[in-house]
């Protein structure tokens, strides 16, 4: 089949061609990879495990009933669809190309959770919680259940019947216990019940025929057994999944075995008292495992969206796959790819059937019937989550990746808003030409429709990358501090301050000063690359001094587009390159011994700090005379201790707030 590069471009080396300033702050959106198309809402639309979308086959409803679980499914010859219920043990007939679902029979049972057509076209149903199995003539119209099974158990997990006819088997729990049914010769019109194998496990949750032999899956400790009908009682362990229970046996892939494990267990139906679902059972997964003729085991596939609820194969050595509590359908392949088809309207995907050109969907979270097609939807949409460019933003490419058959297509739409979630005030979708046409904003949202006249071939596509431009905002600046050097020296100061730029772009910088109180800015140092700078103070008078500092983005946008700010420092700084005074320093013998006295000044700051020594001993704190150090002018009276001698020497020494130290010494 001849394919095209599927190549939906708004043209972005034009876009850089026309505009080659703004190059450096193009940005994208790009959407790539299964879990990026998977975050999409799909409508008829896939996702492979190979990372790209595609059309998927269409689901449609069928039929819709009263109640909230379908737990089970068969189908006739003539294609009449039989469906069990929960909770209210009804079955329900859905005949050939009929909408609606209407009442077979109504059990006592509160669920029916299994069904079979027999060999002698009899439809026979496992219910719970009295573990019944009834026979039912689908050919009444108003036909009465006939209770063939009825042994003390709860459930009936699952019914099978050879091919060529025989007993039907029962696997049941909470006893674990698998029982052949058949007619009792010795009285017409009744069954009989025997014990085909009694397993440790609580619960036989499904059963298989293949190659003449019985294959029971089991919960607890997930087990697949083996038993040979010719010698019940016994069985075989073929495998120990060691996980929580075996839900599905497939048989006749690839001439082997496909079993459905879970991590947890999977939902069953509720009888009056049981305990509420589990964390773990929430949180479980599904995994399939895959048994092949020579009794080697490998992983097929591990679940992405929790348990699997239902499996069938389809026909192609792959499976389809009905998962966890969002509805999701699968289809994964013999050789380990796998694809999303996308959800069935309803919470669970309960059991699928396989048959009359389609697929069978039972639901629960609400009860319907649905129908999955075995070729491809004319048409479907993937839609991205809202993009966010951070700000306005002008749109510019669209470029999606991918192939494309004859007779099929993607078309491209797009729509913008300010809004995180769309909403009433955004715009219109609308169709991309050379460019997206939604107008500038905050977010965006891509569209895409992909359509096929051929329902054998699918348009892909494999990557999405949107263009786009930020509206260019001013710089942000919120703060300048002033710190002395680091290295003691304290006539050089560090101004530093905080700034951001919406858009990325790079920054530069501008330190301005100027004396409090005046008006006139001086500039220090321009084209600063760096939100720092170090200065020189001693060229400037002592005094207090404030900051601004200005910002542009210039080396990131084209002349007349660049944006500028500035910040003026909210609070003052001082420089005081000027040591302080001690004058009148004075010693003068009274009867209280030598008494000394000065006064310390600074002309900018104040002092903060004294002490004396007498004869080159130990210096001492000293207080001023109100003993609070507040102000630029302090008056200091002290007397000599009691043991110096009468003649000698007295040294002060002051500091003041800038860290600048006077002394003085005084012979006396």
């Amino acid at each position: 089949m001849k394919k095209r590069c599927l190549q939906l471009l708004i043209c972005a080396a034009a876009t850089a061609m026309a505009l080659p300033s703004l190059a450096v702050n193009t940005r994208y959106f790009t959407v790539q990879g299964r879990s990026g198309f998977e975050s999409g809402d799909l409508k008829k639309v896939a996702v492979t495990s190979m990372g790209q979308i595609q059309l998927a086959p269409e689901i449609k409803d069928i039929a819709e009933t009263e109640d909230p679980f379908l737990w089970c499914l068969a189908q006739n010859e003539d294609g009449t669809i039989y469906a069990g219920a929960g909770n209210s043990g009804r079955i329900y007939k859905i005949a050939p190309d009929s909408d609606e679902a209407q009442i077979l029979v109504d059990t006592p049972e509160i669920a029916i959770t299994c069904l079979l057509i027999g060999s002698d076209g009899m439809l026979y149903a496992g219910g719970a919680p009295d573990g019944i199995v009834y026979q039912i003539d689908p050919s009444m119209d108003k036909p009465t259940p006939k209770t063939i099974f009825q042994e003390g158990e709860k459930y009936v997990w699952a019914l099978i019947q050879p091919e060529d006819g025989g007993p039907i088997y029962a696997a049941t729990g909470d006893k674990g216990k698998l029982y052949s049914i058949a007619p009792d010769e010795e009285n017409p019109g009744s069954y009989k019940a025997a014990v085909a194998f009694d397993a440790d496990d609580p619960h036989l949750l499904s059963l298989a025929y293949h190659d003449g032999m019985i294959y029971a899956g089991s919960d607890n400790e997930g087990r697949l057994y083996r038993i040979d009908p010719s010698a019940p009682k016994k069985a075989f362990a073929v495998y120990d999944t060691q996980q929580k229970e075996v839900k599905h046996i497939l048989t006749d892939i690839e001439g082997g075995l496909v079993i459905n494990a879970s991590t947890g267990p999977v939902p069953r139906p509720q009888i009056p008292g049981a305990p509420p679902p589990s964390r773990d059972q929430m949180e479980a997964k599904g995994i399939l495992y895959q048994i092949l003729p020579n009794g080697v085991v490998k992983t097929l596939w591990t679940s992405p969206a929790g348990v699997i609820h239902a499996v069938v194969p389809n026909g192609e050595g792959g499976l389809i796959v009905g998962t966890g509590d969002e509805g999701k359908l699968y289809v994964v392949h013999a050789d380990q790819t796998w694809m999303s088809l996308g959800n069935v309207s309803e919470s669970q995907t309960l059991d699928i059937l396989a048959g009359d050109g389609r697929y069978i969907i039972a639901t629960g979270n609400s009860g319907k019937i649905q129908s999955l097609g075995m070729k491809v939807a004319k048409e479907g949409t993937w839609e991205s989550e809202p993009q966010d460019a951070g700000l306005v933003s002008r749109w510019g490419s669209l470029l999606v990746e991918g192939e494309t058959p004859e007779r099929a297509g993607v078309a491209t739409e797009t729509r913008s808003g300010n809004t995180r979630k769309p909403d009433s005030t955004w715009s219109q979708w609308e169709a991309t030409t050379d460019k997206i046409l939604s107008p500038d904003a905050r977010y965006l949202q891509i569209r895409l429709k992909l359509s096929s006249e051929n329902m054998e071939a699918t348009p892909t596509a494999r990557l999405l990358r949107a263009a786009y431009l930020q509206g260019n905002a001013a710089p942000m600046i919120a703060s300048i501090r002033v710190s002395a050097d680091e290295e003691g020296d304290s006539t050089r100061l560090r101004a530093q301050w905080s700034a951001a730029d919406p858009n990325g772009d790079r920054l530069e910088f501008a330190l301005y000063v100027r004396p409090e109180g005046e008006e006139l800015w001086t500039l220090i140092e321009d084209e600063l690359m760096a939100p720092a700078h170090m200065f020189d103070s001693r060229p400037m008078p002592d005094g207090d001094y404030r900051l601004k500092v200005t910002a542009t983005d210039k080396r990131s946008n084209p002349r007349g587009s660049e944006e500028s700010a500035e910040y003026v420092a909210r609070s003052t700084f001082r420089i005081d390159n000027t040591q302080p005074t001690i004058s009148n320093l004075k010693a003068e013998r009274g009867e209280e011994g030598v008494m000394v006295s000065f006064v310390a000044e600074d002309g900018t700051s104040y002092i903060v700090s004294a002490v004396y020594s007498f004869n080159g001993e130990d210096w001492y704190t000293l207080h001023p005379d109100d003993s609070i150090f507040d102000s630029q002018r302090e008056e200091f009276l002290f007397y000599a201790p009691e043991d110096a001698p009468e003649r000698g020497s007295v040294a002060v020494r002051v500091r003041d707030a800038a860290g600048h130290s006077q002394s003085a010494r005084l012979r006396y």
